[in-house]
């Protein structure tokens, strides 16, 4: 019985690795139809579960794992399917050009604002003052060293969790090369 659960287990992992795939095509957006067939999966899984509570020869145990396998990934196809209808209709792609256009429109007019303002000498002068000032604190000994010391500090963190991560991989290596 054990081994069934393990089984459910890694087919259930499986599926949502699906899912998380799905959900990367929908752009990290959460659309209607990807939360039902998230449910449907989970509900399809819920039930083999209880079904396997009962007394079943290993053939049916097999035939109805790859029943539920089959179906989730029937509904994870037909779900892909609706994303790629969503996304290829025609007023989606409009909006999207719409959106497009404004943010381009919305960038110039702002480079038109910054050019105007610049146009006026107390503005120009201050913004020019700012820059130097900038430019001199970045230039500042003092500041190089704390950067380069945040920078080495930044690489052994990310190192060390890197390194604790790795552990925690090959360790799940080993207990699948074990099971």
């Amino acid at each position: 019985m054990e081994i069934n659960d393990e089984k459910i287990q890694s087919l259930e992992k499986e599926m949502k690795f699906e899912i998380i795939r799905l959900e990367e095509e929908a752009d990290g957006k959460n659309h209607k139809f990807i939360e039902q067939v998230k449910q449907n999966i989970q509900n399809k899984f819920e039930d083999l579960k209880a079904w396997m509570k009962d007394e079943h020869t290993q053939e049916e145990i097999k035939a109805r794992m790859q029943s539920v396998k089959n179906e989730s990934l029937t509904l994870m196809y037909k779900a892909k399917e609706e994303l790629h209808k969503f996304y290829n209709r025609d007023d989606v792609q409009q909006g999207k050009q719409k959106i497009q256009d404004g943010g381009a429109k919305l960038s110039q007019c702002i480079q038109d604002g910054v050019d105007k303002a610049m146009e006026h000498e107390r503005v120009a002068k201050v913004v020019n003052t700012v820059a130097d000032k900038v430019e001199s604190i970045h230039q500042d000994e003092r500041v190089q060293k704390t950067i380069k010391s945040l920078k080495k500090t930044t690489l052994k963190a990310a190192e060390q969790a890197y390194m604790g991560l790795k552990r925690v991989l090959d360790t799940e290596d080993e207990d699948d090369k074990k099971g």
